[in-house]
């Protein structure tokens, strides 16, 4: 069975389904355990997770926090992103080839690429769909590791489709899940190589 969450969200969308969520009583600091929210409307960007898999509770927590990071992205709500980044976390920088290690670092770096996908940039982000993430603690249970198939479409004055299959590594601090470190390298398909 394929369950979909979809969403089309700017970022006084994102604001308001936050708020909502604190609303419905999550706690201060964690995504509401709510995840079948009410789409909101928006002409920005279509946010989807297709399929996802967790192996247990805690594990379903890390694809909750995995897809508010998405949405955060889409509208541009980078403050929401910083606060489930890890002070060291990493990531690899495919065009430079280089790795960025630590929050300040990673998140000048998604800025500076948030700037082409924002409404007004060179490549607007028209929808991002996170396919079958699977997540799954390993360890003592202080680390999740999630892969999933991320698509996304960007319109402009070359409108692409690209796809990445991308690890994700969680840690959990005293204060909740936090984003270690994510790689993916996004390669243009056509619609054609994208499953429905």
């Amino acid at each position: 069975m394929k369950i979909q969450w979809s969403r089309q969200l700017t970022v006084a969308a994102v604001i308001s389904l936050l708020a909502g969520a604190a609303a419905m009583g999550a706690e201060e600091g964690k995504p509401a355990q709510n995840s079948k929210a009410v789409p909101v409307e928006s002409h920005i960007c279509t946010v989807s997770c297709v399929d996802p898999h967790a192996c247990c509770r805690e594990s379903e927590k890390v694809l909750e926090i995995l897809q508010l990071l998405c949405r955060a992205y889409a509208a541009g709500d980078l403050k929401t992103f910083e606060k489930y980044l890890d002070d060291n976390c990493t990531t690899f920088n495919e065009t430079s080839k280089t790795l960025l290690t630590g929050k300040q670092a990673v998140l000048a770096d998604l800025k500076q690429v948030y700037s082409e996908h924002a409404p007004g940039g060179e490549k607007p982000l028209l929808s991002f769909t996170i396919d079958q993430p699977y997540a799954k603690l390993s360890g003592d249970g202080s680390t999740c590791v999630v892969t999933f198939v991320a698509t996304k479409e960007t319109g402009g004055v070359k409108p692409i489709k690209e796809r990445a299959n991308i690890t994700d590594i969680f840690i959990k601090r005293a204060d909740g899940w936090k984003k270690l470190h994510w790689r993916g390298r996004w390669e243009q398909v056509s619609d054609t190589d994208v499953a429905p």
